[in-house]
C-alpha cells in the first residue's frame, strides 16, 4: 500500500512538471524537441523515469520491511514475558492452593513398590555374589595371612595333600609349587591355611636319612650296628652332630632287621647320600661276611594211598 502511495505521488509529481502548462503538453504531444534554455521532458522519459523510481521505491520498502517487522517483535516481547511470568504465578499459586494430592500420593505408592522390587533384586544378587567369591574371598584372605605370617617361603620343600615340591610363587589366589617330577601344581591357599603343610626346609636345611637293613639269622647284632655306624661315620656328607647310629628294629620273619639314621646339611643332596651308603653298606656286609636274608618257603609233601580196585 505504501509503495502504491509513493508511486503514485511520485508518476503524478513528474507528469506535473512535463505537462505543468499547455504549451508543454501540446509540444510533448507533438513530439517537438525542447528549447536550449529548457522546456518539457518527452513522454517516453517520463515514463522511463517514473519506472525506475518505482523500481527503487519497492527496492528500499522490501529492504526496510524486515527490519520493521524485528523492531515490532523486538518491542512486543517485553508484554510476552510479563504475560509468561504472570501465568507462571497464576499456576504456582494454584497449586500451592489445591495441591494435586491424589497423583502425589500414587506416584509415592508407585516409587514405594518399585523400591521394595529394587531391594529384594539388590538382596537376591548380594547373596548370590557372597556365595559365588565366597571362595575368592577365603583364597585372598588366606594368601594375605601367608604373607604376613610366612608360614612358606620361596624356595621351601614342602608337602601337602600329597603333593610335595619346591614353592616357587605365592600369590593372592594360589601357590605355585614344582615338583621333583617337573610338573608346577598351583595350590589354593586356603588348602595351605586349612590343611597340614610339612615344611622339610622351615628353620634350616637339615634331613635325617633312614636307610631299612635286613641280615640273615645267624648274624651277631651287635658286629652289625657297629659295622652299619663305621659306614656312616666315613661318609664325608653325613653330620657328626648328631652322630649317624645303627638300630635293632625286630627280628623279621626271614631276616633281623636293622635300621641305620643318619643326619645331613645338604638336603638336596639327601637321596644321593642315601644312595651311596646303601652301596658301601652292602659292600661291608660281603667283606665281612654277613649273609642277606634270603625268602625261604617250607613245602610239606604228603603222601596219600592209592584206592583199591573196585572200590570207590
Amino acid at each position: 500500500m505504501c509503495v502504491a502511495r509513493r508511486s503514485g505521488w511520485a508518476l503524478g509529481l513528474i507528469l506535473a512538471v512535463a505537462i505543468g502548462t499547455p504549451a508543454v503538453g501540446a509540444r510533448a504531444q507533438s513530439g517537438e524537441a525542447p528549447a536550449e534554455g529548457g522546456g518539457p521532458i518527452p513522454l517516453a522519459e517520463v515514463a522511463a523515469r517514473a519506472a525506475e523510481i518505482r523500481s527503487l521505491l519497492e527496492t528500499q520498502d522490501a529492504a526496510i520491511r524486515p527490519s520493521r517487522e524485528i523492531q515490532a517483535i523486538l518491542e512486543r516481547l517485553p508484554k510476552l514475558a510479563d504475560d509468561l511470568r504472570a501465568r507462571l504465578d497464576e499456576t504456582a499459586a494454584r497449586l500451592e492452593s489445591n495441591p494435586p494430592l491424589p497423583v502425589i500420593e500414587q506416584l509415592g505408592s508407585v516409587w514405594e513398590a518399585t523400591r521394595a522390587k529394587l531391594t529384594i533384586l539388590a538382596s537376591a544378587f548380594g547373596v548370590g555374589a557372597g556365595l559365588g567369591l565366597q571362595n575368592l574371598v577365603n583364597n585372598f584372605a588366606s594368601g594375605l595371612i601367608l604373607l604376613f605370617e610366612q608360614p612358606i617361603h620361596l624356595g621351601d620343600v614342602v608337602q601337602i595333600a600329597g603333593i610335595g615340591g619346591e614353592v616357587r610363587h605365592i600369590g593372592a589366589r594360589a601357590t605355585l609349587v614344582r615338583t621333583a617330577d617337573g610338573a608346577e601344581v598351583f595350590v589354593p591357599n586356603s588348602v595351605l591355611i586349612a590343611q597340614a603343610v610339612t615344611n622339610w626346609t622351615y628353620s634350616d636345611l637339615r634331613r635325617r636319612i633312614v636307610l631299612p637293613v635286613r641280615v640273615a639269622y645267624g648274624a651277631v647284632p651287635r658286629r652289625v650296628s657297629e659295622l652299619l655306624t663305621a659306614i656312616a661315620t666315613r661318609h664325608p656328607q653325613v653330620s657328626a652332630d648328631p652322630a649317624p647310629a645303627a638300630v635293632f628294629m625286630r627280628f623279621g620273619e626271614n631276616s633281623l632287621d636293622f635300621e641305620l639314621r643318619a643326619w645331613t646339611d645338604r638336603f638336596g643332596d639327601a637321596e644321593g647320600i642315601q644312595s651311596q651308603l646303601a652301596d658301601s653298606v652292602y659292600a661291608g656286609l660281603n667283606e665281612a661276611r654277613i649273609e642277606l636274608p634270603v625268602p625261604r618257603r617250607d613245602v610239606r609233601l604228603r603222601t596219600v594211598a592209592a584206592p583199591e580196585p573196585g572200590k570207590d
